[in-house]
């Protein structure tokens, strides 16, 4: 199990000079629309993303709103009634 550990650390790793710099193995998604990093990580699955747009990709808050045209108050009301 250490070897394979070691193995992933050595695929991300990106050499700078005499610097050693490891890669994020799960980085955070960016939005489709703007670009900004959202605070969903890539592995997490699309049901547990509440932004998410099935057949477009993640979304940040600001855009989903826009897209969709909601406002906090419609999501906590929808979150208290579940």
């Amino acid at each position: 199990m250490v070897n394979e550990n070691l193995a992933k650390q050595v695929q991300n790793r990106e050499i700078h000079g005499s610097r050693i710099n490891y890669r994020e193995s799960n980085p955070k998604e960016k939005c489709i629309i703007c670009g900004v990093t959202t605070e969903h990580r890539k592995n997490t699955h699309v049901e547990n993303r509440e932004t998410y747009v099935q057949g477009c990709g993640q979304l940040c808050n600001c855009c989903y709103a826009a897209c969709y045209n909601t406002s906090t108050i419609d999501w906590y009301m929808n979150y208290m009634t579940e």
